[in-house]
Order: structure tokens, then sequence, then C-alpha cells
């Protein structure tokens, strides 16, 4: 997704958030603010050197900023313009690997220097697919945050491979299947009980242009 966090600081179950957050949200017309009151969290969260936020309350500020969208394909939007490859230095190491099957897996790798979600890989001799997980089960994923990922993970391959890679199914607990948002990822989102994108292997084979 967008949204990426610098660090996580175990001994205060904090995680750090980049500073450039409020700027971000605030170009695509996102109150901030309101999100934030919203979220429980205090008002100069982001005014602060080191922006930090609990799990819980990331994931509720992500659920804010989530209800305060009209276009369901805002999310893709954000996800796919914004180049986090060029400032978070684990997405970048990613973003180097030779081809997706390798991508996919450093990023699961690096996903907790990053951020509170995990990636769980499955994959057989056809296909790969990708479950987001909170660290702490007890928490729920906002649907915005698992499309923005969804959507930053489709748009990257695409971009380091200049192919029109797609999905072969995606499913998530609360279905997005706006016009846009289908043509999109060239496949509709099924209704199921995990947050989870299939692809084909043969399309993670395919060579990074990024690859260094």
């Amino acid at each position: 997704m967008f949204i990426r966090c610098k660090n996580k600081v175990v001994e205060s179950s904090q995680l750090i958030l980049d500073g450039r957050y409020e700027d971000l949200l605030s170009h695509y017309k996102f109150n901030v603010e309101e999100a934030l009151k919203k979220a429980n969290i205090p008002e100069d969260c982001f005014k602060k050197l080191h922006p930090s936020m609990s799990e819980q309350q990331y994931y509720n500020f992500m659920a804010a900023i989530g209800d305060q969208i009209s276009d369901p394909f805002t999310p893709i939007e954000i996800a796919t313009t914004n180049p986090i490859e060029s400032f978070s230095p684990p997405i970048f190491a990613a973003y180097s690997s030779r081809n997706g099957d390798i991508f996919i897996k450093r990023l699961a790798k690096y996903k907790k220097l990053i951020g509170p979600l995990s990636f769980k890989i499955d994959e057989d001799s056809k296909q790969l697919s990708i479950t987001l997980t909170p660290s702490n089960q007890q928490y729920s994923l906002p649907s915005f945050l698992v499309l923005s990922e969804f959507a930053f993970l489709v748009g990257l391959l695409r971009k380091t491979t200049k192919e029109a890679i797609s999905p072969l199914k995606i499913t998530m607990t609360s279905p997005v299947n706006d016009e846009q948002v289908i043509n999109f990822f060239g496949c509709k989102i099924e209704s199921g009980k995990s947050k989870t994108i299939t692809f084909a292997k043969k399309d993670l084979q395919v060579n990074f242009i990024s690859y260094n």
C-alpha cells in the first residue's frame, strides 16, 4: 500500500510512520484531522518529529481514511502513482529483484520492517498466492488497506516488467467490484474469508527491467 512505516519499535509496540503521510493524504483531498479524530489518535500525530501509532490505531486510521472515499478507484490511484520504491529501502531492494517471484518473497521477508502487515505465501508449480494478515490476529484489516496493497503489487509488477500482468484471482471479505477496479485488476474480486491475491507463476518469472 502507499502508506509505509519506517520501523517497528518493539519495546513500545509503536509503528514509526513516515512524516510525509500527511502531505500525501492531503494531496488526495483527505481530511487527515478528521480521520485522526475518528480513529481516536492525537490530532498532532503527524506534527511530531517521529509520528507513531499502535497497530490498532494504524488500522483504525486506515479505516477512517477509507470512510472518506467516494470513488472506489481512489485506493488504486494512490497505490499505483506514488513512487514508494524510491524512498523505502526494503521496497527498493524488492523492486531491484530479478523477477516477480523473487520480488514477492523478498517483500514478504521485509514486510514487518515497513508496516504491521504480513504476507503469507502459498505456491505450487503453476501459481502463487499472497494472503494479507495482521501482525496480531485479533485485528481486522480495513478494505481500503487491502485494496491498496493488492493494487500496489499489481502496479509494481506491471511497472517493472512492462507487461500487462493481471492476477488469476482476488478474494476479500468485503469485495469492491466497481467497473474501474475490475478493469484495473483484470478480474472480479470474489467474496471469501481471506484477503488473498493469486498470480500465475509464469507471469512471476518475467524478468524485471529494474533488476540490479
